[in-house]
């Protein structure tokens, strides 16, 4: 089986929106990774994967196995329960890491999603996927 490594988005984000889809048809699992290196502002953010079988028309949520925070002061938290976001109402500026395992993949493309709201809010981070 084919494996695929590579970013979903990266960059500052101010303002709600998506990354451009990816096509994954060898792929049926995967784990997205989540890295924040910066953040300012007053935010609430949260990031999910979604999926589409019809080239990019019409997005679904994808929901993952369990998710799992880590933070460069702390050590790892537990996963939280399966569900649909990554990063979930993140309010601090810390900086962090998250990282969710999909053991399904039932969909022909994906791309990672966002809202971001606030006071002047500002978000940097790599979204990326790999899968199998």
């Amino acid at each position: 089986m084919a494996t695929s490594n590579f970013e979903l988005v990266t960059g500052t984000q101010t303002a709600t929106g998506q990354g451009s889809g990816k096509l994954i048809t060898t792929n049926s699992m995967g784990v997205v990774d989540v890295n924040i290196t910066a953040a300012s502002g007053t935010l609430v953010f949260d990031l999910w994967l979604e999926g589409s079988n019809d080239n990019g028309v019409t997005w679904f949520e994808l929901f993952h196995n369990g998710a799992m925070k880590t933070s460069g002061l702390a050590a790892e938290n537990a996963p939280s329960a399966a569900g649909r976001p990554i990063v979930d109402n993140k309010t601090t500026t810390t900086l962090e890491k998250f990282c969710a395992i999909y053991p399904w993949l039932a969909c022909k493309y994906i791309r990672a999603a966002w809202t971001l709201s606030g006071t002047t809010p500002s978000v940097t981070f790599t979204a990326r996927f790999g899968g199998k």
